[in-house]
């Protein structure tokens, strides 16, 4: 139920988009309106025309073919002196308005030219003595099918008329900044999150580059700032057909590990669509306009055929076919809503409708996000699992797997650790401890070696627990393990080894007793060796075993 009446706020708000401008636009005329048509340019004949024709100012005057020249005429009220302004927009088409006999404005060539004349918005100051007069409008067109198409129509004061056209904009107002964070975003991904979808991020810009230069030129705003009506007029045609052009490029990039996806195909048409208009708009044929009669077909069907590749791709678990689908639908769909009321004229509205499909193109790129997360996030499970297994090898390989004592292949590097501990604490030194098993040949030669590997087992788990943090144990080989303990007071250390020795001769390890032999070495700063602190513990432990085993033999000081 939310949903549903999201979506219903959703639609409120875009036909209140949608008709505001339209409104806005409407012009309240007393007058009726006549017209009166020619062929050929009839300079300075405004006082001979006698055969006007009424007709419905809102439509297009009912033209014969052959026709170039249409006048317009209305009388103009003579109660609101200050709505004297008119303002009307025309395409391709030159413009004279009169007054009575005079003519007061004049815009574009009555003749062929080789380029079109462009989209006008006409502001035009009328006199003072304006009020009850008739005003004529004199067309020109090259081409019989944009004669007599006036949009816009109104009479009001300057400040209602420049409200009028920012309100007509509406809806390219709001699309503008929804692009432009939209560029910045991808831009910022593209940085950040370079990758695999690098071609895909340079797409989606390249597509919304487009579309906001698009938005630009289609804004009607921008004659108050940079009037130069052709200049406009080229841009948003060359931009219409770089639309589709652009977008299916980024569909391309999404559908290009799909077989049946023919999205080369369709590119490649809007390419060639793109480059016979210009050609022909070179050559003087004034083919980017004409050109529109086969652009808005060619785009329902591209576009219908990506939608199919995408629903496919969608079926087989590709998120961003599936994404990517609404902004696919909803630009499609008011785009050629927007052809049919400003090409083909089958309907009456005056502002666009596709800059509003950039709020469905916004979901796309949520979604491009999205799964950019969820992919950084397998990545980093993925990698976390490669650690922890790469730290479990690491253990594996520096742990004795019996006695879960350090193997003899790490001693170094915890002895270089302990050294530099105690030179960087100004010469807490630490102890050396070597432990033997006494007569542990016994045990293997009479129970075996899986009894004697279990007191190997229990005697290292007694010894580890019996340590403080501060201490490593390590196997030396066979029956003997060492003990780097990080501690200096002698007393304290000779009786943490007699407590071991004390443990092992009362304990029961793994079924048996036994007791054990400790020699005892303390490091004697910077001027000691790892060898002759080595041979030091070495020699006390020899000490132990010659004197009777069972017993701790400090080392001495030589």
């Amino acid at each position: 139920m939310r949903r549903q009446n999201r979506w219903q706020r959703i639609g409120l708000l875009c036909l209140l988009l949608f008709l505001l401008p339209v409104q806005a636009g409407a012009a309240a005329w007393d007058g009726s309106w006549f017209y009166h048509e020619e062929k050929a340019v009839p300079f300075g004949r405004e006082g001979q025309i006698a055969d006007w024709h009424p007709y419905d100012h809102r439509k297009r005057p009912p033209l014969s073919p052959d026709s170039h020249v249409v006048w317009l005429s209305v009388q103009l009220p003579d109660d609101a002196p200050d709505r004297n302004v008119l303002m009307f927009l025309t395409t391709n088409q030159a413009v004279r308005v009169w007054l009575d006999r005079t003519m007061i404005y004049t815009w574009g060539e009555f003749r062929p030219t080789r380029f079109d004349q462009g989209t006008v918005f006409h502001r035009v100051a009328l006199p003072g003595d304006f009020a009850g007069k008739q005003l004529k409008i004199e067309l020109y067109a090259a081409k019989n099918r944009q004669l007599g198409i006036v949009h816009l129509l109104s009479l009001d004061t300057p400040s209602r008329q420049v409200q009028r056209i920012f309100l007509y904009d509406l809806p390219v107002i709001l699309a503008l900044p929804a692009a432009a964070a939209m560029i910045l975003l991808m831009l910022l991904c593209q940085y950040f999150y370079s990758g695999r979808w690098n071609r895909l991020y340079s797409f989606v810009i390249g597509f919304l580059l487009v579309f906001s230069c698009w938005l630009v030129s289609a804004a009607k705003v921008r004659s108050l700032f940079f009037d130069h009506p052709v200049f406009w007029w080229y841009m948003l045609s060359i931009l219409a057909y770089l639309l589709p052009l652009s977008a299916n490029l980024m569909l391309s990039e999404l559908l290009k590990d799909k077989p049946y996806a023919r999205m080369k195909l369709v590119t490649g048409v809007n390419a060639l669509l793109f480059l016979l208009a210009a050609a022909g708009e070179l050559l003087g044929l004034h083919s980017m306009n004409d050109l529109m009669d086969v652009f808005y077909p060619l785009l329902a069907a591209g576009e219908t055929a990506a939608m199919y590749w995408c629903w496919r791709a969608a079926r087989q678990g590709n998120r961003l076919c599936r994404a990517v689908m609404v902004p696919l639908a909803t630009f499609t769909l008011l785009g050629l809503l927007d052809g049919m009321a400003g090409h083909f004229r089958l309907f009456t509205w005056h502002t666009f409708l596709t800059p509003l499909a950039i709020y469905a193109f916004l979901y796309f790129v949520i979604a491009i996000l999205r799964e950019k997360l969820r992919r950084e996030h397998r990545l980093a499970v993925h990698n976390a699992g490669l650690e922890r297994e790469a730290a479990r090898a690491l253990q594996r390989a520096e742990t004795d797997v019996l006695t879960g004592c350090w193997n003899r292949s790490v001693l170094n590097r915890l002895l270089a650790s302990s050294i530099t501990e105690a030179v960087q604490s100004g010469g807490h030194g630490f102890a050396v401890l070597l432990l033997d098993i006494d007569h542990f040949k016994r045990v293997n030669d009479q129970f075996g070696h899986v009894a004697g590997d279990r007191v190997l087992a229990a005697f290292a788990q007694m010894v580890r627990s019996s340590m403080g943090p501060g201490c490593s144990c390590i196997r030396w080989g066979g029956e003997e393990f060492m003990i780097l303990m990080d501690m200096e007071e002698r007393e304290a250390v000779v009786r943490q080894a007699q407590l071991l020795r004390r443990k092992t001769e009362s304990a029961d390890l793994g079924g048996h007793r036994i007791t054990c032999s400790i020699g005892v070495a303390f490091w004697h700063g910077r001027q000691d060796t790892p060898d002759a602190l080595f041979k030091r513990v070495d020699t006390a432990l020899y000490r132990a075993k010659q004197e009777g085993r069972n017993r701790v033999v400090l080392a001495g000081e030589d």
